[in-house]
């Protein structure tokens, strides 16, 4: 479906203080139309694996328009909630069906 890449502006952030995050999809060459357009989730995982919180969203181009072989690239500004976790961090990234609860699989 599509190769993703998540880039912190910083690779350290208090609690409580924003950070912007840079997306990229890069769409497979052979994708198939999509007749849905499809939310990515963003969670944070703390060193477990446990989900710290999320930040799901539409993607800047919905899904319905990409087009194989197309780059969608953007950036949000979020904030890291105060949540009583210091340590590293793992963000997973994916495309979800907001009717369905469906996943789309990604690479990246």
């Amino acid at each position: 479906m599509a190769t993703v890449t998540v880039r912190p502006s910083r690779s350290a952030v208090p609690l409580g203080a924003p950070i912007t995050l840079a997306f990229q999809f890069v769409v497979s060459q052979d994708l198939e139309p999509l007749t849905e357009d499809y939310q990515v989730m963003v969670h944070f995982l703390d060193s477990t694996g446990e989900m710290m919180w999320a930040e799901d969203h539409a993607p800047s181009i919905p899904t319905t328009q990409w087009q194989p072989g197309q780059t969608i690239s953007y950036a949000r500004r979020v904030r890291i909630p105060v949540y009583p976790y210091i340590g590293e961090s793992v963000v997973a990234v994916g495309l979800y069906s907001a009717t369905t609860g469906q996943r789309l699989p990604l690479t990246g």
